[in-house]
C-alpha cells in the first residue's frame, strides 16, 4: 500500500472513529458510567485512605489515587474496545460481557497502569524535586530525554489493551505484540491521532466561542467535567451539562480509534468502516 493511501486511510479511519458512537448509541455507555462512577468513587477510596493513615505523604495517596484510577478506567476501556470490535463485525455484545476481566487479565492490566502512572507523574515529579540541582540546559536535555521515554512507551503500548482483550494475557507478551502491530500501520497511528487531536481542538474552540471563554479554559473545565462530573453540575448548571456531553462525545470518539485501528492491522489493511469484517 502506498503512503499516501495509508495516511489517507489513517485519516478516515480517525473520521469515521469520532462518529461511530453516533450510530452505536451504547458506546458512550462506558465512558459516561467511568465519568458518573469510577473518578469519584476513586477519590472518595483515597480520602478514607488518607484519613485513616495520616502517616503516608500526600504524594503517595495522590500516586495510588492514579492508578486506581487508571485500573478502573482501563476496565471501561476494555468494555468499549469489545463493544467497537463486535459492531464492527456486525455483533453485540452484552455490557458487562464486554468488560470482564479475569485475575491474569487484571495483573496484566496493573502491571500496564502501573508503569505509565509511574512515567506519567513519579518521574516528572522527581526531575521537579531535583532541579535545583542542576542547570537549565541540563534540566532541559533531562527533560526531552523523558518525553521521548513516555512518547516511545506509548507508541509501544498503543495496541496494549486489544491484544489484552483478544491475543494474550502475558504482560510481555502483549507488548511485544503491540509493538509488532505498531510497527506495520505506525503511518496510520500517527495520522489517526493527529487527525483526532485537530477534532478534538476544533470542537474544543467551538464550545469555547459558545461559552465566550478561551480554548484553555474550556479545556480544563472538561477535564475538571470528567475528574469531578457532580461537583461541576453543582456548581454550574446547564453550562456544566453542555461541557459533559462534548467531554463524553471527544472521549468516546478518541477511545474507539485504537479498537477501529487494531481491527485494521490485524485484518490486513482493511478499512473496518468501508470493507464489513465478518468474525467467522
Amino acid at each position: 500500500m502506498s503512503f499516501l493511501k495509508r495516511v489517507g486511510e489513517g485519516i478516515s479511519i480517525s473520521v469515521v472513529s469520532m462518529l461511530f458512537s453516533f450510530k452505536h448509541p451504547a458506546l458512550f455507555l462506558y465512558p459516561l458510567i467511568c465519568f458518573a462512577i469510577a473518578f469519584p468513587a476513586a477519590a472518595i477510596v483515597m480520602n478514607i485512605v488518607h484519613s485513616n493513615a495520616a502517616s503516608l505523604p500526600l504524594d503517595i495517596v495522590m500516586f495510588m489515587m492514579e492508578v486506581v484510577t487508571f485500573v478502573v478506567v482501563t476496565i471501561f476501556f476494555i468494555g468499549l474496545i469489545r463493544g467497537t470490535v463486535a459492531r464492527l463485525e456486525g455483533k453485540t455484545i452484552k455490557f458487562w460481557k464486554a468488560m470482564a476481566v479475569d485475575g491474569r487479565m487484571l495483573i496484566c492490566l496493573f502491571f500496564y497502569v502501573l508503569i505509565k502512572a509511574f512515567l506519567a507523574f513519579v518521574v516528572p515529579s522527581v526531575e521537579t524535586y531535583f532541579s535545583p540541582d542542576f542547570s537549565f540546559a541540563a534540566m532541559d536535555s533531562m527533560s526531552l530525554g523523558l518525553l521521548v521515554v513516555y512518547i516511545a512507551w506509548c507508541a509501544a503500548t498503543f495496541y496494549f489493551l486489544p491484544v489484552v482483550a483478544y491475543e494474550t494475557k502475558n504482560f510481555f507478551d502483549a507488548v511485544g505484540r503491540s509493538v509488532k502491530h505498531f510497527l506495520s500501520s505506525f503511518i496510520e497511528v500517527i495520522c489517526g491521532v493527529a487527525t483526532s487531536w485537530v477534532l478534538v481542538g476544533f470542537c474544543v474552540g467551538v464550545g469555547a466561542f459558545l461559552l465566550k471563554i478561551s480554548r484553555m479554559d474550556f479545556f480544563a473545565r472538561m477535564q475538571e467535567a470528567i475528574r469531578q462530573p457532580y461537583a461541576m453540575l453543582a456548581a454550574e448548571g446547564i453550562a456544566a451539562i453542555f461541557v459533559l456531553v462534548v467531554a463524553l462525545v471527544l472521549a468516546t470518539g478518541v477511545m474507539v480509534l485504537v479498537p477501529a485501528l487494531y481491527s485494521y492491522v490485524t485484518h490486513k489493511n482493511k478499512n473496518p468502516f468501508t470493507t464489513p469484517i465478518r468474525k467467522k
